[in-house]
């Protein structure tokens, strides 16, 4: 898919299967982190042969993440970012093709990792994205502080996020 010439109607109207829901997962001393179940099962129905493969991007809104991408998703973004070319060259620079291990994990690129706040050994939170094409990999306390950001400025709603010990809410 990556190699074809898309047109953002024809992304459109094949309806993908959207991303949703956030997970604390665990970084491992290696530097790689789980791609949730869940999520790698939408993966595998929007882009079936290309299902092991995400793109990795340094990424800013309301603090430094790192935003992943199947295939599809990716040629999304590229086609709304084509009319922003600040934007595509500032994550551009930072973009990194993954390919899922057997046990469904991916190695973090140690410059992403840093730009991100995440290191070997610790928590992450991996949330779909909010207009749900692609996943964010945040550094917990980040999200926590754009989380509060969001919420004084735009009111609570009410985020769940799910982790191996039951339902943690951020939101108060």
């Amino acid at each position: 898919m990556a190699d074809e010439e898309l047109d953002l109607d024809a992304l459109v109207h094949m309806n993908p299967v959207p991303f949703m829901g956030s997970f604390e997962m665990s970084v491992d001393g290696k530097g790689r982190f789980p791609i949730p179940t869940q999520l790698r099962q939408v993966m595998q129905q929007r882009s079936d042969d290309e299902a092991g493969k995400l793109y990795l991007s340094a990424a800013v809104r309301g603090g430094k993440y790192v935003a992943c991408y199947d295939v599809l998703g990716f040629e999304l973004q590229r086609l709304i970012d084509d009319s922003q070319p600040d934007k595509r060259l500032l994550v551009g620079a930072h973009v990194a093709l993954v390919e899922l291990d057997k046990q469904g994990r991916v190695l973090f690129p140690r410059t992403l990792a840093e730009h991100a706040g995440i290191s070997p050994n610790s928590t992450i939170l991996v949330a779909a994205a909010p207009n749900f094409t692609n996943i964010e990999v945040w550094n917990p306390e980040r999200f926590r502080e754009f989380y509060t950001q969001v919420s004084a400025d735009h009111g609570k709603p009410n985020v769940t996020i799910v982790n191996a010990n039951g339902t943690l809410y951020i939101a108060k």
